[in-house]
Parts: C-alpha cells; sequence; structure tokens
C-alpha cells in the first residue's frame, strides 16, 4: 500500500505541474511559477525514477495538463490539435527520461544536464515540429516581462528555457538533498546575478533617436470586403488621424484588401500612393491576391513611392493553402528608418526576423490576422522578436491585438480589436541601431553550450561508473 500510495502521490504531482505549466499560458503574469512547476514535476519523477512505463505516465499526465490549455482552447483544426497536443507530452515524457539518463549524484552535474536536455529538446519542438515556431516553447508567457530577459538577444528564446529549467532544478535539489543545499543555493544565487546584469545592461542601452508611428485594427465583424469601402470607410480616416497625431508610418492589418484582378488591384496602389502622399505618410498594408493567390504586405513611402512587397513564407498549417514567399528580407527606407514587414504567422520562427535584423532593420511592420482565443498568444510571441532583434515592431491585427512594441520588448501602445473594435493607436517610438548577437548566430551558441554541458556530463558518470567498478573488483579481489 505505500508504495502504491507513493506512485499515487508521485502521479498527481506530474497533474499539478502540468496545470501550473498551463496555468501561466492562460495567465502570463505568473510565468515564474514554471520555476516551482519544475522543481514539482522533478519531485514526481524523483519517486519513479527507475520505472520507464511509470516515467511516461508521469509525462503524459503532466502533458495534458499543460495541452488543455495550450491545444485544446485555441479553436483550431482537429489534426493540429491532436499533433499539438501529441507533441506537448512527448516533451514531458523526454523531459522525465532526461532526468532518469543524466541523474547522478553530482547534483550540481545533474542540474546543469537535466536544462542541457530540456534546452534541446525544446528547440527539436519548435525547429523540427514547425508548426507555430516559438510559440510552442515552454516559456511562451515569459514575454510580459521584457526587463526580466534582455538576454535573449543574444541567446533567443532557448536562454529562457535553460534560465527557467536550471532555477527549477536546482530549488528541487535544494529542497531534496540537504547535503547539496548550499552548493545549489549559492549556484541559484550566481545564475541569478547574471541574469540580472545582462538585463540591466541591454534595458539601460541608449536608444538611436525616436519615431512617431501608428498601428490601425479591426475585428472582421466590423470590416467591408469591398475595396472602395474599405478605402473610404478605414483606410483614408485612418491615415488622416494618424498623420493628425504626427505619424510618419501607418501599418494595416493582413488582407485589409482582397483583391480579386489585377485592374483592382492596380487602382487600390494607385489610390493608397495618392493617400500616402495626401497625408505625407507612409503606409503597409497587406493584401491577399487572388490572380497568384498570394499574401503580400505592400511598403509605400511618403512620397507615394512603392518601395516593396513581402509575400508571406509561414502558413498556418491545414488553415491557409496558398503560394508561399521565399522568406527574402525586405528592408526599406522610411525616411530615416530602416524598416522591414513580417506576415502573421511569419513572426513565429526567427529565420526572416533574423535576417531582417541582419539587414539593420529598426522597426518592422506586422500586419496580423487573428481570432480570439490564439490572439493573445500570438501576441505574446511577437514582442520575442523585438527583444531578440533589437528593433521595434508596430503590429496590425484583424480580430486581435494591435500593439506598438520598443526594441526592448516595452508595450508602448496596444488595443484589442475584438472588445474595442477598429481604432487607431499612435506612439512614439525609441530606435536601436538594429542588429543583434542572436541575428547572426540563432540558436546555435545554446545548442552548442547544451550539447556540451550534456556529453561533460555523460563522460563524468562513465568516469564515475568506471571508478566504482574498480573499487568494487578491488574488494573482491582482497575478500579472496
Amino acid at each position: 500500500m505505500d508504495g502504491n500510495h507513493n506512485k499515487y502521490l508521485r502521479l498527481g504531482a506530474a497533474l499539478l505541474a502540468g496545470g501550473l505549466f498551463g496555468l501561466t499560458l492562460k495567465f502570463p503574469i505568473l510565468s515564474p511559477l514554471q520555476i516551482g512547476a519544475f522543481a514539482i514535476y522533478l519531485y514526481a519523477l524523483n519517486g519513479i525514477r527507475n520505472s520507464y512505463l511509470l516515467i511516461a505516465l508521469a509525462g503524459t499526465i503532466c502533458g495534458i495538463g499543460n495541452a488543455y490549455v495550450r491545444c485544446f482552447t485555441l479553436g483550431l483544426p482537429t489534426p493540429v490539435v491532436l499533433t499539438l497536443g501529441a507533441t506537448t507530452i512527448t516533451f514531458f515524457i523526454l523531459v522525465g527520461l532526461g532526468f532518469r539518463w543524466f541523474y547522478s549524484a553530482n547534483r550540481l552535474l545533474t542540474c546543469f544536464a537535466f536544462a542541457s536536455w530540456i534546452v534541446l529538446i525544446d528547440w527539436v519542438q519548435i525547429a523540427a515540429i514547425p508548426l507555430f515556431g516559438t510559440a510552442q516553447s515552454i516559456v511562451l508567457s515569459w514575454s510580459v516581462f521584457p526587463w526580466s530577459i534582455q538576454y535573449i538577444s543574444i541567446t533567443g528564446i532557448l536562454g529562457i528555457v535553460f534560465f527557467v529549467s536550471l532555477m527549477g532544478t536546482l530549488v528541487f535539489s535544494a529542497l531534496t538533498y540537504p547535503e547539496s543545499r548550499k552548493q545549489c543555493l549559492t549556484v541559484f544565487g550566481a545564475v541569478l546575478l547574471v541574469v540580472v546584469v545582462a538585463n540591466c545592461v541591454f534595458w539601460a542601452r541608449a536608444s538611436n533617436g525616436t519615431a512617431t508611428v501608428a498601428v490601425y485594427g479591426y475585428s472582421d465583424s466590423d470590416f467591408p470586403t469591398e475595396t472602395e469601402l474599405v478605402l473610404s470607410e478605414h483606410v483614408a480616416p485612418a491615415l488622416l488621424e494618424a498623420a493628425s497625431k504626427g505619424a510618419t508610418i501607418a501599418t494595416f492589418p493582413e488582407m485589409t484588401f482582397i483583391f480579386s484582378s489585377h485592374e483592382e488591384k492596380a487602382n487600390a496602389i494607385v489610390d493608397l500612393q495618392t493617400l500616402a502622399k495626401d497625408n505625407q505618410i507612409g503606409i503597409i498594408a497587406g493584401y491577399f491576391d487572388e490572380a497568384i493567390e498570394g499574401n503580400f504586405a505592400i511598403q509605400i513611402d511618403a512620397s507615394g513611392v512603392v518601395l516593396g512587397e513581402h509575400q508571406k513564407k509561414h502558413l498556418v498549417p491545414l488553415m491557409e493553402d496558398y503560394n508561399r514567399g521565399s522568406g527574402k528580407p525586405i528592408v526599406r527606407e522610411f525616411g530615416n528608418m530602416r524598416t522591414g514587414v513580417l506576415i502573421c504567422q511569419d513572426d513565429n520562427f526567427t529565420d526572416i526576423s533574423r535576417a531582417l535584423s541582419r539587414e539593420k532593420a529598426v522597426i518592422v511592420g506586422v500586419p496580423t490576422l487573428d481570432w480570439k482565443s490564439v490572439a493573445n498568444e500570438h501576441y505574446l510571441n511577437s514582442r520575442f522578436r523585438a527583444i531578440e532583434s533589437r528593433y521595434a515592431i508596430m503590429r496590425s491585427a484583424d480580430s486581435g491585438i494591435s500593439a506598438i512594441i520598443s526594441a526592448k520588448g516595452k508595450l508602448l501602445q496596444s488595443v484589442n480589436h475584438i472588445e474595442q473594435g477598429a481604432r487607431v493607436i499612435v506612439s512614439d517610438v525609441p530606435l536601436e541601431k538594429g542588429g543583434s548577437w542572436f541575428s547572426v548566430w540563432g540558436h546555435a551558441l545554446m545548442i552548442l553550450i547544451s550539447t556540451l554541458l550534456l556529453v561533460i556530463s555523460m563522460l563524468t558518470r562513465r568516469s564515475s561508473n568506471t571508478v566504482k567498478r574498480r573499487d568494487s573488483s578491488t574488494r573482491l579481489d582482497k575478500q579472496t
């Protein structure tokens, strides 16, 4: 009975841990609880780590606790929901297996090896199973605390994964093994100090001038489909309001226009050029071209000149089926600002966002089309791109959250169009020089560090096992 009671207690802890992870997605302000969630999950695993079956069961239970919020409330197609659910459960099972494989008497080595293992499996989750990119990461909710994650301009989002899982493992070890408590708490404090110093350095970085920008968004329920009405009832008034408030550029949502013919598109672009020139304001606007089945965002400067177009590359699985773009970064000069574009799902991935940073973009327009159940998670993920690549973001949403975000990830203005309808937001935005370590090297740094730590862990364990076998053999020889 005692054995069964312990087993049920551990599995109950796994469910609690999964529920806490899910809770942080629903209420991002609770993100620091993820450190406790990792500690609780390790408590669950510690009592059953010798049984592969129980590890798989604990991982499944923890994954279901997290997946309910993460997958089953987003309004996605059933195959996508099932795939997301399966990857979430697999993630937690692999976390459990890693605890078994890398557990050793050297508590600190176990902590660093375990955190490294989680980094690698989270990287596989967001890179090898590219449903929604970094929006699939376990640490998605941390973007609400931009001042605490400035270091991701070096490490990318995997740096948060390493930090949270390492701190959780150190807490677990300090509570479970009194003989290692002082050591674990010392390392906990040292890691926290390094992160705080790095955050302070990036947060205090001076801006390189400012710009006044505008973002317009709306909800599908109050938006027409006819091009003439879109221009006269939404785009023209929004540009007039933005210009009157001093904005030099305005961004409009994904598929603001849907063109059924080349002639309709050509006429609308001429109208946009005229509006830009008349209001002396640059424009980034999304449109869908039915003739060539492509999703685009056009860039027009304040003099009415078309500077370029970006075609959406990353399509939502099982929901979007049309021609995708090459992903080539389109960075153009709007006055004194190097400006780029991402469209909706493009900002869930880091390939184009990093390329824009390498091209020294200082501000990026993100036309987006969301729906109520995904609006907050997609918005949370957008904020990572600003911090990683050190450029400001103008996020304009249809049926979601429009926002103006600084290069530090600080929210300057936002509006939820599902609740507040069509609206223009305007803000002064501090501009940085553009470019970051992460934009050049991507996830390579964290993958390299994590791999090296795992190799060191395995070599140390092998050496330790060799010594134990030698000692055992020596004792047997003496007894003989």
